[in-house]
């Protein structure tokens, strides 16, 4: 318990977040080591060395290598773990196309066509083909009949057409830089796989593994070439006769099953097995042999799958995720956007986590999340995921470049970039503890739930898209979430049982004072099967053995109607008197009688939905976290009560993991068997108790009272900017010239627009994050013939003392001109602004004048040129009408409420407020300083010259007891901002999507809706700061 408490103080770097660092240029080694640096400073354990769009540096080459060992070599100096990643980009499996590009190792296709009979030539299509006669009704196959040679085509009688069935490569994609991807199925494309990849690892720095370099990330390898392939299916050479070796049948003869519904079956067991033995495959080629390599040269295989969610699309894309994480060293999970509840895929890879002992379940969190991202959601979303089992953070994403296209790769960049990110060492401390006590001990948790995921191998069929699902397909998927959410609202822990992995994990039925199934690691005294299609033979035959040794089994809705894709009554033979409706408050109550080991009520005695909490027995203490998911709402006076015979209560402690520092719960209701506290949670907040056998001096937890408030009214405040203010310039009239014509003429468009267009024109790759990668091509000097020529426009009233900067990327690449007057890049060049891709030019101030301004970039356009905002930089005020900008004054103080109408729409630093107020204190009384009503990604405040206190939790408050003095104090709010207002989205008209992906920055047809003018983010100090006693 010593070192328990002890880690909790200072956590180790295992229990600290890695993030993707994205190597997205020409990776150098002062720079890679300077980006370690800071990450040691952001409060990281180490980094995942990932390659991103815009890699320069040649994929597994030389200086590529020289990268890996000088990032292993500082990260060693420093005391942080340097985390490899095996593939260019993702998903897995190609090594950047030098796999792929051998044609036997790409993924394969099943095709078919449809050939009318008068069509239809055998000896134009019985070559490396499959063929079969079909009767439909409707769009159903009421019979089919295998055409194996000529002569069968003379018993077909009024077939309504001939199914030609072909074996094919999937298309290739710039995604894998113009290749294809990787057969996962074929046991021998995986094997070259690791040859390139992990084995050149091994060779250039194996000495490493086990030490500085702790494991491998492998990304959503799978076994799909995507949804809504109408006429195609994943395929491999070597799958008939697998098949035909582990179902007693061939395949090849039941073809059309796998494609269309039958009116002879309500559902095809052909299909069935199908997807059942795609899945094996696929764990078994990629997933086993890819684990016991690593796991034989000393290195944790983690990462995760693709398409986790929903359960429908999990089975399309990869079949039954367990068993894959049955073989990774750290198993783990995705988790992109803020906006998902997506709670059954942490507790899958968390059950396999538990069941074969594995302390720490990693997941990819944090991507798509755009710059406005606050400190409060990452604590959110990292805090909820926490309590369903999550024990390490992989962070989606820090960019080693923002040049060109990267800018737009999932922001926002954790990292250097962000100007929060000296303060963000808060967030990687709290979840450093989180960490380090929910990885320690054991899950109080003795109820298992049947995965049910085969469910969908019934209903999966190619031309069913991930928008357009069946009406079967959505009601499944909605009753799985819906039952997964009601247990974990009853604050009931649970496990999966997969029942692919069960036919190869250790269990066995124990009767001890009650009966338990143990499974591996874990013992349940409770085993729910939720409605369901079909259940394996063996799992039923577990579940009566289990129920007859006085185990229980409880069916929630109907038992499935098959048994291992057939039809059979047993399922619901052995049901009778086990089932329950599909109702909340019948499962809840069952639950409960049975297993309830921890109530969260409201003062009715209702249990509080919103709450999700994780019970932990380490050593003979017990651990309670809970969590609030209801961001939007508080709850006060919240009873807690924990059943256990064991419990041996004596203190109940609460640990603040973001403070570190431990509290006494005063007044706590105990037995033999339980004890009972009241608490207040706050709005997506998370507390953390330790139930003690033993007393320590601690101070007793204080609740804030508001019954006294007092409001700094101030309205309007001194200020101070810790980064320029800034212009966005991204409108401009383009002339496009070819051996001195002109080609093109575009007036006042967006800059990225006029990429594209311009792009289209010259017939050049578009650049997106798919593109192929710069470390593919050979570098393309400039067409000699091809010029290009921006002007843009701004507004001056008044003229900055200071002068302004330029600030802008491959500025060397242009003639620069400000109202006729050269800009001499070279001779200009003094540091630069966010990035270091993004060099500052002084502008003298004698090249400005009041009114209108023209700044004009003049060279040659070639595929590499990158056509990006342009800014100017400065002390000086804007105004902006949301397209063109002008400079102003900037205001002497800021007025409560948005900057962006106050001097400082684009600014993209954090703001400091000062003031000063009156105050008397009282003896007795604690006092804390909240900030009920701002705008930012956090805030810290300095009372009379103190330390800066960051505010980075739900509730935005501090106590500042010791620091108030009696008469006048001086305060300092430092509200942190984001990039948002300066690097975009700014065209963006949906007001918060559910994700930000490069698309997000571009005029398309798509998810993202485009406004001309610039949707900006409203940050600032809305209401007045309040002190409470």
């Amino acid at each position: 318990m010593n070192k328990f408490k002890d880690d909790f103080d200072n956590p180790p770097v295992i229990c600290r977040g890695k993030p993707f660092w994205a190597w997205n240029n020409l990776c150098e080694e002062h720079e890679l080591r300077r980006q370690i640096r800071i990450f040691k400073e952001m409060g990281f354990g180490g980094f995942f060395m990932h390659s991103r769009t815009g890699l320069k540096t040649k994929y597994l080459g030389e200086k590529w290598f020289d990268a890996i060992k000088n990032s292993i070599d500082e990260a060693n100096k420093i005391g942080l773990e340097a985390w490899l990643y095996d593939e260019d980009r993702w998903p897995s499996g190609t090594a950047g196309g030098l796999v792929t590009k051998d044609t036997q190792y790409q993924m394969k296709c099943l095709k078919f066509k449809k050939i009318d009979i008068k069509d239809f030539s055998w000896k134009k299509y019985c070559k490396d083909t499959f063929v079969f006669a079909v009767y439909f009704s409707e769009d159903k196959l009421s019979k089919y009949i295998p055409i194996t040679k000529e002569d069968d085509l003379k018993t077909i009688c009024k077939a309504d057409c001939f199914l030609v069935f072909n074996v094919g490569i999937i298309a290739s994609s710039t995604q894998y830089n113009g290749k294809t991807y990787l057969d996962t199925l074929n046991p021998e494309a995986v094997h070259e796989f690791i040859k390139i990849t992990h084995e050149a690892y091994l060779n250039e720095v194996g000495d490493r593994f086990g030490s500085t370099v702790p494991g491998i990330f492998t990304d959503e390898p799978n076994c799909n070439d995507g949804w809504n392939k109408q006429q195609e299916i994943t395929w491999s050479d070597i799958l008939p006769d697998y098949f035909q070796k582990h179902f007693g049948y061939d395949v090849t003869k039941k073809l059309p099953e796998l494609f269309f519904d039958l009116t002879t079956q309500l559902y095809s067991k052909t299909r069935y097995d199908y997807y059942v033995c795609r899945a094996r495959m696929f764990t078994e080629a990629y997933a086993a042999q890819i684990g016991i390599w690593c796991g034989k040269h000393r290195l944790a295989l983690t990462g995760h799958g693709i398409c986790e969610y929903p359960l429908s699309e999990q089975a399309m894309w990869t079949g039954s995720l367990m068993p894959f994480y049955s073989h990774m060293q750290i198993p783990g999970i995705d988790m992109l956007t803020d906006y998902t509840n997506e709670y059954m895929t942490p507790k899958q890879c968390s059950s396999v986590a538990r069941q074969f002992g594995r302390k720490w379940v990693l997941s990819e969190l944090y991507g798509c999340t755009g710059w406005d991202t606050t400190f409060a959601g990452y604590k959110y979303m990292g805090d909820w995921q926490a309590v369903l089992g999550i024990t390490m953070r992989c962070l989606h994403l820090s960019w080693y470049s923002m040049a060109g296209e990267a800018k737009r790769d999932y922001p926002a960049s954790i990292h250097f970039h962000s100007p929060w990110w000296k303060q963000y060492k808060y967030i990687e401390d709290y979840f450093a503890r989180i960490n380090n006590v929910l990885s320690e001990g054991t899950p109080i948790c003795d109820t298992a739930f049947i995965n049910p995921v085969e469910c969908f191998y019934f209903l999966l069929r190619p031309d069913i898209s991930s928008e357009r699902k069946d009406e079967n397909i959505k009601k499944y998927d909605d009753l799985y979430d819906q039952l997964n959410n009601w247990i974990l609202s009853a604050h009931i822990d649970f496990d999966f049982i997969d029942e692919e992995l069960l036919q190869t994990q250790d269990y066995e039925i124990l009767c001890e004072n009650e009966t338990f199934l143990r499974i591996g690691q874990m013992k349940y005294k409770l085993i729910l099967v939720p409605e369901t299609l079909t259940i394996r033979s063996s799992t039923l035959q577990l579940l009566e053995m289990f129920a007859k040794q006085g185990g229980k089994v409880l069916f929630i809705g109907n038992a499935p109607e098959f048994i291992d894709g057939e039809p059979s009554k047993n399922a619901r033979i052995f049901a009778k008197n086990k089932c329950i409706s599909i109702n909340k408050e019948i499962l809840t109550k069952q639950l409960k009688s049975f297993v309830g080991k921890v109530h969260i009520k409201d003062k009715n005695g209702n249990e509080l939905d919103d709450i999700f909490c994780q019970l932990r027995k380490v050593d003979d203490s017990f651990v309670l976290f809970i969590v609030n998911t209801n961001s939007g709402k508080k709850y006060d006076n919240t009873f807690v009560t924990i059943c256990d015979s064991s419990i041996g209560l004596l203190q109940v402690q609460l640990w603040d993991a973001a403070n570190n520092k431990k509290f006494a719960i005063p007044n706590i209701s105990s037995s033999s068997s339980e004890v009972k506290f009241v608490t207040d949670i706050s709005a997506g907040g998370s507390l953390l108790f330790v139930i003690m056998q033993h007393k320590e001096q601690l101070p007793n937890y204080v609740k804030i009272s508001q019954n006294d408030k007092y409001l700094i009214k101030n309205d309007s405040w001194d200020y101070t900017l810790d980064d320029e203010n800034v212009i966005v310039l991204d409108r401009a009239d383009c002339t496009l010239m070819r051996d001195e014509c002109q080609i093109m003429q575009l007036c006042d468009n967006e800059i990225l627009q006029i990429d594209d267009l311009v792009r289209k024109e010259l017939a050049y790759p578009l650049r997106t994050g798919t593109a192929i990668q710069p470390w593919t091509k050979e570098k393309k000097g400039a067409a000699n013939n091809v010029t290009m020529k921006l002007n843009y426009e701004f507004l001056i009233n008044e003229i900055p003392v200071s002068g302004i900067k330029l600030a802008m990327e491959q500025p060397e690449n242009w003639q620069i001109s400000l109202n006729g007057h050269t800009v001499n890049a070279a001779s200009s060049i003094n540091d630069w602004w966010v990035d270091p891709a993004i060099k500052k030019l002084q502008i003298p101030t004698n090249f400005l004048q009041k009114g209108g301004n023209k700044l004009s970039i003049q060279g040659r356009f070639s595929e590499d040129t990158d056509l990006e905002i342009i800014y100017l930089i400065g002390n000086f005020g804007v105004e902006t009408d949301g397209k063109r900008s002008s400079i102003i004054k900037l205001p002497d103080k800021l007025a409560i409420g948005s900057v962006t109408k106050q001097g400082l729409p684009f600014y993209s630093g954090n703001i400091f407020y000062k003031s000063s107020f009156y105050f008397e204190t009282k003896p007795g009384l604690r006092y804390w300083l909240a900030l009920e009503d701002i705008n930012a990604t956090a805030a810290e405040i300095s009372i009379n010259g103190s330390d800066m206190m960051l505010m980075g939790m739900p509730d935005y408050k501090v106590e500042i007891t010791d620091l108030l003095k009696n008469g006048q104090n001086n305060i300092c709010i430092n509200l942190l901002g984001s990039r948002h207002n300066a690097f975009g989205p700014l065209h963006m008209a949906n007001k918060r999507p559910v994700y930000i992906s490069s698309a997000a920055f571009r005029k398309h047809e798509n998810y993202y809706k485009w406004q001309e003018g610039y949707n900006l983010i409203e940050y600032g100090l809305y209401g007045y700061p309040v002190i409470y006693s």
